[in-house]
């Protein structure tokens, strides 16, 4: 909020801001952060650095490979110049080994310095950095040790003899340990390092990453091996996990809970199928467990584990959006990200009213939470406020909204739309026509843009579409407006928090200097408030 939107006076009915200050332009607007692009260099930058002819760089970067080294390269936009305003790059880290550390030492950076495991914010981050560090080391020894291979000609004599060389000698692996290297071990390295160059020469990954080793439980399937069909076990997989879904689906209390229903589900499941070994076994207790139990009971083989649970945690998200629809739309629904850094100022004008968290105290000593009408740009993230101290069993009415609207326009100019929810005290028809009047006659100077009004007043029909200048949001739907409740947040947990009489927003606990006592109210009226 500006310094001249801070000042306010009292007026009859409620607060209002009484600025005549105009608004000032907008110079510019805050971008996002610019991409770290400065390892990509252009034919110019490696020439340079490499001290030789432009062209000959430039026919490495189109054939991706230049002085033993398989380039990195990519094509970027430059406006005028290059081929049809476009030109190539180079990663610096893809080019041979001397400009490579050309590049580094010019700028001060130390290339092989390595993230120590102390240095990692957790341990599971530190035993990613030793493995990724084991994984590169051990690529460069199988590099270095197949340089002299790859260097000679396919089906040479010094191919050949280059090999004889390596499969005869023991050779020290960067883990410490000598050992040599098998003739069908040396033959797959060489073949992955000519298809894929040197990442091929990384350890590959496994196939089954992130797949689950087991459909049902590892105790299930370890007694039931061969006595079962593998359809049926598809099957029975199938059914314990649409079980387990369902579960998460409906709400059941965490992840405990729905183990023990699926065991108990599992058990009848698996007696169902008529196997003489499972029915021979005693039930045993609900509380046996592969880890637990002496001897095998059908209710240790049948053990569903919470891990085993916890790989549908995420059906959960049924539950939330069937029980708590509040909660879906301000957690949990897909979002989309807005880009207000094209729009002008008062281009776009959101409405609220917003509840403020500080209690203060009527003439005649009643409690009473100012209400704050308010309007914001989400162009220049300017906030108008309205404060109303309304009395006892009374909402904010259409004039209240009327009189905020009158404030805001005053300090900030007729804006080109607004942006309003479904409340009744936005659909007030006289300030709707008003707006829409005024928006009229500032559309034919060509001064202003009109969009969609979705409201319900009689004459609806008599303004054409193109000419509407209200937008409404979706019912139940704060998030859909363009970033006033975000700001509402940041000013109750920043600003409001700081003042006498604030409650954190939950009125029927609310923060309080002694416990079981009203907190202290702010020590003042509505002018000592809105200084």
């Amino acid at each position: 909020m500006t310094p001249e939107a801070q000042k306010f006076s009292l007026i009859s009915g409620g607060l209002e801001t009484a600025s005549n200050q105009p608004s000032k332009p907008i110079e510019g607007y805050i971008g996002g952060a610019l991409e770290a692009d400065e390892k990509w260099l252009s034919v110019k930058d490696v020439s340079e650095l490499a001290d030789c002819d432009p062209s000959r760089v430039r026919r490495g970067f189109k054939n991706l490979r230049w002085r033993g080294a398989d380039l990195n390269v990519r094509q970027v936009e430059i406006g005028r110049g290059g081929a049809s305003g476009k030109a190539l790059q180079v990663h610096v880290d893809s080019l041979p080994q001397e400009l490579k550390a050309k590049w580094y030492e010019a700028h001060g950076i130390d290339p092989d310095a390595k993230v120590k495991p102390g240095e990692a914010t957790t341990k599971t981050e530190a035993a990613k950095l030793r493995k990724l560090e084991e994984k590169r080391a051990l690529a460069q020894f199988k590099a270095d040790l197949l340089a002299p291979v790859l260097a000679a000609p396919r089906h040479s004599r010094e191919r050949g003899a280059a090999q004889a060389d390596i499969l005869a000698r023991e050779h020290r692996f960067p883990n410490g340990k000598v050992k040599t290297i098998g003739k069908r071990t040396l033959f797959e390295w060489i073949k992955r390092a000519e298809t894929d160059g040197p990442a091929g020469l990384l350890p590959p990954r496994r196939a089954d990453v992130g797949k689950a080793r087991v459909a049902i439980t590892e105790g299930w399937e370890r007694f039931f091996g061969d006595r079962v069909s593998q359809a049926k076990k598809d099957a029975i997989a199938e059914d314990i996990t649409l079980y387990i879904r369902g579960l998460w689906g409906a709400g059941s209390a965490g992840s405990r809970v729905i183990a023990e229903q699926a065991t108990t589900y599992l058990t009848e499941l698996t007696f169902d199928l008529g196997v003489p070994a499972f029915q021979a076994l005693p039930k045993g207790e609900p509380t046996d467990t592969p880890s637990t139990a002496a001897t095998p009971t059908q209710f240790n083989v049948c053990c569903v584990n919470r891990r085993r649970v916890e790989r549908e945690r995420e059906f959960a998200q049924i539950a939330v959006k069937d029980k708590d629809n509040a909660r879906y739309h301000n957690k949990l629904a897909p979002r989309i990200r807005r880009d207000y850094s094209k729009m002008k100022p008062r281009e776009i004008v959101v409405g609220d009213v917003h509840p403020v968290d500080i209690m203060m105290l009527r003439p005649d000593g009643t409690k009473v939470w100012p209400k704050a009408i308010s309007w914001f740009d989400p162009a220049t993230n300017e906030l108008h406020m309205t404060f109303v101290l309304l009395e006892p069993r009374e909402g904010v009415r259409r004039e209240h909204i009327a009189m905020a609207f009158e404030a805001m326009v005053d300090e900030w100019g007729l804006p080109e739309k607004l942006y309003l929810d479904n409340g009744s005290e936005y659909k007030d028809p006289d300030m709707t026509e008003g707006f829409l009047m005024l928006s009229d006659m500032l559309m034919k100077s060509g001064k202003c843009k009109l969009f969609n009004l979705e409201s319900s007043y009689e004459h609806r029909d008599s303004i054409p579409m193109e000419r509407d200048a209200i937008i409404r949001s979706l019912p139940y739907n704060a998030t859909g407006k363009p970033g006033i409740e975000g700001v509402f947040g940041n000013l109750e947990k920043v600003f409001f928090s700081t003042i006498q009489g604030w409650t954190a927003g939950d009125r029927m606990n609310k923060r309080t200097h002694q416990k079981g006592k009203d907190p202290i109210p702010f020590p003042g009226g509505a002018e000592a408030f809105l200084e």
